[in-house]
């Protein structure tokens, strides 16, 4: 059995089930991906820092009800100790490769705050023992590269389902 790590928008899109105007297609495609995943022999893991990002949306009143959801459906896993050695270890790494720096001239709009929050959403995953990430985030699957395997979920082939009942806002977080 492997650990499998999600990245927030895909939960996003198959739990909140939106999208922003252009995207609408990720909504089915995500639930689908959960529910193929779901049927393979992984264990699930949810850094903390992407049930916190999930929880952005949720009124306070619901959170311990959505939380309870996620702890049943699948593993959360704590940014602790070992994460926090191995972030530093991948931060140390990337700075001495200059790697962060040349992200963010590639990516002017990304910002040092959301690089190191992908850097340690991959570094909860590495150190809670998981073999694969599944991001639509290009930026975090260039970050934990030479790291951890990390796809993007349409690369897996999964049987998408022809849902067309699904309604889809317009934001995302």
């Amino acid at each position: 059995m492997s650990i499998v790590c999600l990245d927030t928008q895909i939960l996003y899109w198959a739990i909140v089930k939106r999208a922003v105007q252009g995207s609408e297609k990720l909504v089915p495609m995500a639930v689908d991906f959960l529910k193929w995943l779901e049927k393979q022999d992984h264990t699930i893991i949810l850094p903390t820092i992407v049930v916190g990002e999930m929880l952005i949306p949720v009124s306070p009143e619901q959170r311990p009800n959505v939380l309870a959801q996620f702890r049943k459906d699948w593993v959360i896993v704590e940014y602790d100790l070992k994460a926090a050695t191995t972030f530093a270890s991948m931060r140390y790494d990337h700075i001495m490769k200059k790697r962060l720096q040349d992200m963010r001239t590639m990516h002017p709009d990304l910002t040092k705050k959301e690089l190191v929050a992908d850097l340690m959403i991959i570094a909860t995953a590495i150190s809670h023992g998981a073999d694969t990430m599944y991001s639509h985030n290009k930026d975090l699957r260039e970050l934990a590269e030479g790291y951890i395997v990390a796809k993007d979920f349409m690369d897996e082939n999964f049987q998408i389902s022809m849902n067309l009942n699904e309604n889809v806002d317009d934001q995302e977080p």
